[in-house]
């Protein structure tokens, strides 16, 4: 969670409204770490992690692909 944080603070996260799921992400957050449940936690700063930083330079980026080359090895 401390990687996502950078981003959360940094006010790069945005959250919906109203959605029947938030209160009990928010109360999750809000206990964390002290809370009895923390999946959707876990789940929200692995997601957090690989868009803000490790999508960048993923090959599931049109962006990256578009930039990078496959080099192959002969054998």
């Amino acid at each position: 969670m401390d990687r996502a944080l950078v981003a959360i603070e940094g006010s790069k996260v945005f959250l919906p409204q109203e959605r029947h799921w938030l209160p009990d992400l928010l109360g999750e957050l809000q206990a964390f770490p002290y809370g009895d449940y923390n999946d959707q936690v876990d789940a929200l700063s692995q997601a957090v992690w690989f868009f803000a930083y490790k999508f960048k330079n993923s090959r599931h980026n049109p962006e990256f692909c578009k930039r990078s080359r496959v080099i192959g090895r002969s054998f």
